[in-house]
């Protein structure tokens, strides 16, 4: 286990756990017929292989790739013993577990076919091996099928609500968008009016007062006379203000 110990996984943060990736093995019985270092000689002759002598063990590596800080991330490693073969390996999240056992005991194949003569491997539980590992993947589409078809069947109806909820959503939305239009007019319409009534100098407002005093026996109606001439009733309140003070105007006791 010495290999899989120089090969650990560093995360910067606690939150990359999560993308570490997970291990799982396998042992297989065999014989070994010649030394090591025969076996090692021929593992050797497969470029992407990593072999390194453990004491009465060999320890094959094959890396498939690595993380950012360059170390290995998706491998397999094989222990040739003598009286077995011990697989371990990595998958990655998201990666179905089953069928990277299925793959790594493909590859365990592959690599087996060259020792033929110098090291003999119980192919019967291989194929167990491989058996089960079927019939799991074969029992889990099965069961899960219901459950899988369920989540989709709610997942497609929440989809159908929320494409509704938007299209209803884009609706309000424009008719709040012509409401401001229409709202933003009749502020700058109202502001425009404003502005014109507010445009009066003090000598035009004079001038109409004394006219409304005049029609209206010397009595004013600040909030009438607000409202007809547009202009607000503290500028009138203002403007009489002042003309008591000018002496233009008297108040009645």
């Amino acid at each position: 286990m010495d290999v899989l110990g120089k090969t650990t996984f560093k995360g910067k943060e606690a939150s990359d756990e999560i993308r570490q990736p997970r291990a799982d093995g396998f042992r297989v019985r065999g014989e070994m017929l010649k030394g090591l270092d025969e076996i090692a000689g021929v593992m050797a002759s497969v470029k992407f292989l990593s072999v390194i002598p453990q004491g009465d063990a060999l320890a094959v590596l094959n890396i498939e790739s690595r993380d950012i800080q360059k170390n290995p991330y998706l491998f397999s490693v094989m222990y040739v013993r003598r009286d077995g073969i011990e697989v371990m390996y990595t998958y990655t999240p998201g990666m179905s577990p089953k069928k990277r056992k299925i793959d790594v005991i493909r590859f365990f194949l592959n690599i087996t076919t060259l020792l033929e003569g110098a090291y003999n491997v119980d192919y019967g539980q291989v194929y167990q091996l491989i058996e089960e590992t079927l019939k799991e993947i074969s029992d889990y589409i099965s069961s899960s099928y219901d459950e899988v078809y369920a989540k989709y069947d709610a997942v497609f109806n929440e989809n159908k609500l929320l494409n509704k909820k938007i299209i209803d959503l884009r609706n309000t939305n424009d008719k709040l968008g012509k409401e401001n239009i229409e709202l933003k007019s009749k502020i700058d319409e109202l502001t425009l009016r404003v502005r014109e009534a507010e445009a009066y100098s003090d000598e035009v407002l004079m001038g109409k007062i004394q006219q409304w005093l005049r029609e209206h026996k010397n009595e004013i109606n600040v909030f009438e006379f607000s409202r007809i001439f547009k202009v607000s009733e503290a500028r009138i309140e203002q403007v009489l203000n002042k003309m008591v003070n000018e002496g233009i105007l008297e108040v009645r006791k």
